[in-house]
């Protein structure tokens, strides 16, 4: 309707690296298209005029989790909470699709935070990379990004609860502030237990610990 705010991702095929840039465009413009669930962008149109491509989806408030960290951003434990509430919520929804739909890129970087209000509100953006699980079991492509991407990603599998490892790693960013490849690891994971504050409630804290 009139007035209502609009988000335009714009691409250029000429400047796009491989056919691979293609294909994951078309599948965000395909998975936003089946699919309308609270906290992730609307689609709204998908407008080609080579060598351009606009995606016209809703525009979602707030910053990004990435740029609220690096602007000194630490919230309380209610609103850490409140923040993982809300994207398990829409992580939930989006796994009970049919068939599943795997984000496999959930990272502080996709997540938006909406501060502007006495109420958080979280979205999850940047559907690029997803994909449905029964289409994915023999995947050989990596996606997710260093740090934030389950193990089992590094050899192109991903699962629902590949998603959950990347959101329990960005948790961990947000509540250390500092990302979790720039901490110790052991192995593949991350030995994040001298950066965790002290108030950490222990219910959060063997959440945490599940999810990565």
């Amino acid at each position: 309707s009139t007035g209502e705010l609009r988000a335009i991702k714009v691409f250029n095929f000429n400047t796009m690296e491989n056919w691979k840039a293609e294909e994951l465009l078309r599948r965000e413009v395909e998975t936003l298209k089946n699919v309308e669930i609270p906290g992730i962008p609307k689609y709204i149109d998908f407008i080609e005029a080579f060598p351009y491509a606009y995606l016209v989806e809703s525009y979602m408030d707030g910053q990004s989790m990435k740029s609220l960290i690096e602007t000194g951003f630490r919230p309380d434990m209610t609103q850490v909470i409140e923040i993982l509430l809300q994207a398990l919520e829409i992580l939930r929804q989006l796994h009970s699709h049919l068939p599943p739909i795997i984000h496999r890129d959930i990272k502080p970087g996709n997540i938006l935070i909406d501060t502007s209000s006495d109420n958080l509100r979280v979205s999850i953006i940047d559907f690029g990379t997803v994909a449905a699980a029964r289409q994915n079991k023999d995947a050989s492509t990596f996606a997710g990004t260093a740090g934030y991407a389950a193990p089992e990603q590094l050899f192109g599998k991903a699962s629902p609860a590949s998603d959950l490892y990347g959101l329990g790693a960005s948790i961990l960013h947000l509540i250390t502030g500092i990302a979790p490849y720039d901490m110790e690891l052991n192995g593949l994971e991350p030995c994040f237990d001298k950066y965790l504050p002290d108030n950490l409630p222990a219910w959060l804290d063997h959440l945490i610990r599940s999810m990565v």
